[in-house]
């Protein structure tokens, strides 16, 4: 791979992979809010459930349970709403390319957040032929989208 070739791949990878913070955040949001969902679901059952028909603070736990359920989705709606934008833009950039191959591949990584073990299974790719798919993918996604890869390059080096 040529130094020039190496460039393309690494800038858009980045590119591809702005979202990926956002992405893995969203997740812990909706593990926090299955959480939320069933300490609110123990509050019910321990206020229902302790004899006297009510426990003492236990309306407080509940309310607070609920309003704090309540915003973690609220933040996840928004989260979500986020990540459509961003997707959105990725999808319409992968779409830029003229290979199906390395469309699907990248699609496959960079929207569907899957592994490279389900994308080589999914995609019917042994391991060499996706790492060599993706990196011709990385290079052509580039050749695609040159001016919107270098103005976020220029763009995220110039918050450093």
């Amino acid at each position: 791979m040529t130094d020039a070739e190496y460039r393309k791949t690494q800038l858009s990878r980045d590119w591809l992979e702005r979202s990926t913070p956002a992405w893995r955040e969203y997740r812990v949001m909706c593990q926090n809010r299955e959480t939320a969902f069933q300490a609110t679901i123990n509050g019910v059952a321990q206020y229902e459930n302790d004899g006297s028909g009510r426990a003492e603070g236990g309306e407080d736990k509940h309310e607070s349970a609920l309003i704090r359920y309540s915003q973690i989705c609220e933040e996840i709606e928004q989260a979500h709403s986020d990540l459509s934008v961003e997707q959105t833009k990725t999808l319409e950039a992968i779409r830029n390319m003229k290979v199906e191959n390395e469309r699907a591949v990248l699609e496959a990584r960079y929207i569907k957040h899957w592994a490279v073990s389900k994308v080589e299974k999914e995609l019917h790719f042994s391991r060499s032929e996706q790492n060599r798919v993706h990196r011709k993918a990385l290079i052509s996604f580039y050749d695609a989208n040159t001016e919107l890869v270098e103005e976020y390059h220029e763009w995220h080096n110039s918050e450093d």
